[in-house]
């Protein structure tokens, strides 16, 4: 998934609880059924019932059943795919052609998005200087709109950074050079006076 705007995807970490945020859409189904990012951080989202309507305002982990009820033989109906619609409904496809919408995405968005403090893997916490997160859904106010199938790209140039960075080089080497020469010339000047 990716985000067409200025929203955060939420995540909790399993291990210290801490809530982060991240742009990294590129998620998967974990072996205990919930969505994560592969760091050990689960995908948050809002509660709904079975329509689809938001039932909480608080975010919680997107956890897929693995069985939706069993078939006329008493046999589990498996977990057979998931998605997740352009409003951010995330919902598990079952065997037997059955869905069930487990909940929609919250996105975050801050006062200051620049004050978030980088973790690491591409997640973020929220700052004194960000503010506290917002929450809503896709597709509402300021939190963008989803892309189910597509992910981020990088939003630096390559070309405009490697040709920075020769740029940059050369400067040093310039300077470096013309350091070299002012020590040589003085140590000259010293020798010539001794």
């Amino acid at each position: 998934m990716a985000i067409n705007g200025d929203g955060f995807f939420t995540t909790k970490n399993v291990v210290t609880q801490e809530t982060l945020y991240t742009r990294n859409g590129s998620l998967t189904v974990d072996g205990g059924g919930f969505i994560s990012d592969g760091s050990n951080n689960r995908l948050q989202v809002f509660p709904t019932d079975a329509a689809g309507t938001i039932t909480s305002t608080t975010p919680t982990d997107a956890l897929i059943p693995a069985t939706n009820g069993v078939d006329g033989a008493g046999n589990p109906i498996e977990f057979a795919g998931i998605s997740v619609g352009d409003d951010g409904a995330v919902t598990a496809s079952y065997a037997d052609g059955s869905n069930v919408i487990i909940g929609k995405v919250a996105l975050a968005s801050f006062i200051a998005p620049q004050g978030l403090k980088q973790v690491g893997s591409s997640n973020w916490v929220s700052t004194g200087i960000s503010g506290a997160a917002n929450y809503g859904q896709p597709s509402t106010g300021q939190y963008g709109s989803l892309l189910s199938g597509a992910l981020e790209r990088s939003n630096v140039d390559i070309a405009e950074e490697l040709v920075g960075l020769i740029t940059a080089q050369r400067n040093f080497q310039a300077n470096a050079k013309a350091i070299d020469t002012a020590t040589q010339i003085s140590q000259t000047v010293i020798q010539l006076q001794s």
